[in-house]
């Protein structure tokens, strides 16, 4: 598969950050855990950069509410 590396975005595109950037904030501060597309998207991510077998493992974060501490 062939990449082309993105040397300056259009005009259109950088409009288009904000939005974004606060979509994948929303995400990854997120409270809601759904491990099966956790796992899938994983596994997406690493077929597009070539490797095609991975293992997931899961952590509680030091930055959960509902730690012991």
């Amino acid at each position: 598969m062939s990449q082309t590396k993105v040397k300056k975005l259009t005009p259109e595109q950088a409009a288009l950050m904000p939005v974004y950037r606060e979509k994948w904030r929303a995400i990854a501060l997120s409270t809601f855990r759904d491990r099966s597309i956790a796992v899938e998207m994983s596994k997406v991510g690493a077929c597009a950069i070539g490797i095609y077998s991975i293992g997931c493992h899961f952590v509680r974060s030091y930055l959960s509410k509902t730690s012991s501490h």
